[in-house]
């Protein structure tokens, strides 16, 4: 916020809730991957690698097709440019 110069508006507070929200949604889903693992029998540093080295793949693609989405939100002018930057 500070390297842009950006307010704290609530066009901030919707996106740091936005990056809040796949974040844990990414936590979670890794969680429940390495506890399948554990009740499938793994030790608990194995089923911890497998499932981040399964959810890593989906992880990056999601992340990957955010940022190709909001590229052009974020590179924008005109009417209305502002709210649609901060929100980047």
């Amino acid at each position: 916020m500070k390297l842009f110069n950006l307010t704290n508006d609530i066009y901030f507070q919707v996106g740091i809730i936005t990056l809040i929200g796949l974040s844990a949604k990414n936590a979670i889903l890794l969680v429940e991957f390495a506890e399948e693992r554990l009740k499938r029998g793994m030790d608990l540093f194995s089923a911890t690698l497998e499932g981040a080295r399964l959810r890593y793949r989906p992880i990056v693609m999601t992340s990957f097709a955010f940022v190709a989405g909001a590229l052009p939100l974020a590179l924008s002018s005109g009417a209305g440019a502002a709210s649609r930057h901060v929100i980047i």
